[in-house]
């Protein structure tokens, strides 16, 4: 099996969490960091089924690989920059 993407899923997932973690630091809307999770995994979904529908020949594997890493780098990159705000703001107290 050859994964052909991957990389680029993980990337546009670690860009988009870390618009997402800067969305979410506007006052009042981190209340919303959980919808964004979830909305950037079915739009990971949606993507593959696109793909699937116009692929001649689906490869199920790469499309459930390209799902993973984009959502790992989706949270990496948000989780990552929630960790160091929350300890940088605990070191300023």
């Amino acid at each position: 099996m050859k994964l052909t993407n991957t990389w680029k899923h993980a990337l546009v997932g670690a860009v988009f969490g870390l618009l997402w973690f800067l969305i979410c630091q506007i006052p009042g809307m981190h209340q919303l960091a959980v919808f964004g999770m979830f909305a950037f995994f079915f739009g990971t979904m949606a993507w593959e089924q696109a793909q699937k529908m116009r692929a001649r020949h689906w490869n199920w594997l790469d499309s459930l690989a390209d799902v993973v890493c984009g959502n790992a780098g989706f949270h990496a990159a948000y989780w990552l920059l929630v960790l160091i705000l929350k300890e940088r703001l605990w070191n300023m107290l």
